[in-house]
């Protein structure tokens, strides 16, 4: 009878890594953010960005899509009360408001929750006791200011005089 012969060991099988396959990781407008690599990579954190999705090309290649997230700052009631900045970013002082709380929104997006700075009240002010009011000094008048008036008061008494000496010369020569 012949010997039976020994059944072959399975061999494990190692995972492949296909080196001609690639993985890159951009943004939904196409800007890689991460440079291509060889083999077929898993989706990676990017700060900044959130992940929305993986594709795969007809040629096994894969790539990671991630949106840019934004940081916005608004009122309690939602409205913008400064710029969004790209990324995640922390709060900051806006004029007239006062930072409440921070919040992330389904899409990952940061949005810093302020509320208007109510003007604080004028304080009234005591009322001062009236100072008794001292005259305004007035310089005395020293006549140096001519004025229109008295240069006319002026011509006419210089020629008052001339037919004055003019018309006794007359009555001399009668």
């Amino acid at each position: 009878k012949p010997e039976p012969k020994p059944e072959p060991k399975p061999t494990p099988k190692t995972p492949k890594t296909d080196e001609s396959k690639s993985t890159i990781w951009k943004s939904v407008d196409g800007e890689t953010l991460i440079p291509r690599e060889n083999g077929t990579k898993d989706k990676s954190s990017i700060p900044g960005y959130k992940f929305v999705r993986t594709e795969k090309d007809k040629d096994g290649n894969t790539t990671h899509v991630y949106r840019q997230v934004i940081t916005s700052y608004v009122d309690e009631k939602g409205k913008e009360i400064n710029p969004s900045d790209k990324g995640t970013k922390d709060k900051k002082d806006i004029p007239e408001y006062i930072y409440k709380e921070t919040k992330k929104d389904k899409d990952g997006n940061t949005i810093h929750v302020y509320r208007k700075n109510p003007k604080p009240a004028e304080p009234t002010k005591p009322a001062e006791p009236t100072k008794p009011v001292e005259p305004t000094k007035r310089l005395a008048n020293t006549g140096t200011t001519e004025t229109n008036t008295g240069l006319a008061g002026l011509g006419l008494g210089i020629l008052g005089g001339l037919l004055a000496a003019a018309r006794r010369r007359k009555n001399d020569k009668n």
